[in-house]
């Protein structure tokens, strides 16, 4: 028999057991598959980890600033790293040597008597897409 508080949908139609039954697979169905997803765990490797702490130590840094300085650097940061997207992932000494720039850029950020920057782009990387 289905229970009482189930026993009416939202109108005012009764809930029939085969309605009741869709209803429980249904909810089921959502409740483990927001289980599974949430047990998914990505594993980045040492590499990946190193350059994604990188992106967000230069965004905190960048956010410390004041305003006016802020929103070009974040902008600066976010193209730097979105224009490099697409390396080849095996080109391991060209992305080490560039996250050894960056964390450069960084201890240079953090400073707290450093107001601006000027943006150089230096291509890094012989299949670097970046002018």
């Amino acid at each position: 028999q289905i229970p009482k508080q189930h026993a009416q949908s939202t109108d005012t139609h009764p809930l029939t057991p085969i309605h009741y039954i869709a209803r429980c697979i249904s909810n089921l169905h959502t409740f483990f598959f927001e289980f599974i997803t949430r047990m998914v765990i990505v594993r980045h490797s040492g590499l990946q980890r190193q350059v994604l702490n990188l992106y967000a130590d230069l965004l905190r840094a960048a956010h410390r600033k004041p305003v006016e300085q802020r929103d070009p650097l974040v902008k600066h940061i976010r193209q730097q790293f979105t224009s490099r997207r697409d390396w080849p992932r095996r080109d391991v000494a060209s992305i080490e040597a560039w996250v050894r720039r960056g964390k450069r850029q960084l201890r240079l950020l953090e400073n707290p008597s450093v107001n601006s920057f000027s943006f150089v782009t230096v291509a890094d990387s012989p299949n670097s897409t970046v002018p």
